[in-house]
């Protein structure tokens, strides 16, 4: 989490949702203001830079050495992650998609095994990852005993099951459908990262 240890990590956690139970909002989230998930990581950012000011804060200046304006102006302060890192935001946004997608795998397997196809479902979930070519549907179809086209149509039905799933675990955070499309483009968005 944003440059601490994992264990810092931890009380800073632990801490900010005792502040939030407590009633200390951050601001106040509001439908008509955006995605609760926003107003979230939000209130997590305003909640990290009061423990760093905490921190950092020194009575009367303490051992703090001026800098010159113009010094300043010679280094570009802009940080940039390292190539090819995520910004906390993305990692966020990304961290939260996956659990999405691992919340809905864990509902489509429980589906399965109600009805007595844990194993097809253990089966066929590899390819809910990827396009497989049909040489992987002929494979399966040799294990199990049934033709590559069949296990084609059973990885469909897994898939658009799957699709249903993961459209109802976000269905559960927005207020209409129109916020469910978009939510569903920035989920992808952060698959893809």
């Amino acid at each position: 989490m944003r440059g601490l240890g994992h264990e810092d990590a931890l009380d800073a956690t632990q801490g900010f949702f005792v502040r939030l139970l407590a009633g200390e909002p951050f601001g106040q989230a509001a439908e008509d203001r955006g995605r609760f998930r926003s107003w979230l990581l939000g209130a997590m950012n305003h909640y990290l830079a009061d423990l760093r000011d905490h921190a950092t804060a020194q009575k009367r200046g303490g051992r703090a050495v001026p800098i010159p304006l113009e010094e300043l102006a010679r280094h570009d302060a802009a940080w940039e992650p390292p190539s090819g890192a995520l910004t906390p935001d993305r990692e966020f946004d990304r961290n939260w998609a996956m659990a999405v997608m691992e919340k809905a795998m864990e509902q489509l397997a429980e589906e399965y095994g109600k009805r007595g196809a844990a194993e097809q479902y253990r089966v066929l979930s590899p390819f809910l990852a990827g396009r497989p070519d049909p040489a992987a549907y002929a494979a399966v179809a040799e294990v199990t005993g049934t033709t590559a086209n069949s296990v084609a149509v059973a990885v469909k039905r897994l898939r658009e099951r799957f699709r249903e799933r993961v459209r109802t675990a976000v269905r559960e955070t927005v207020g209409s459908e129109e916020e469910l499309d978009d939510e569903m483009a920035l989920l992808f968005a952060a698959l893809r990262g």
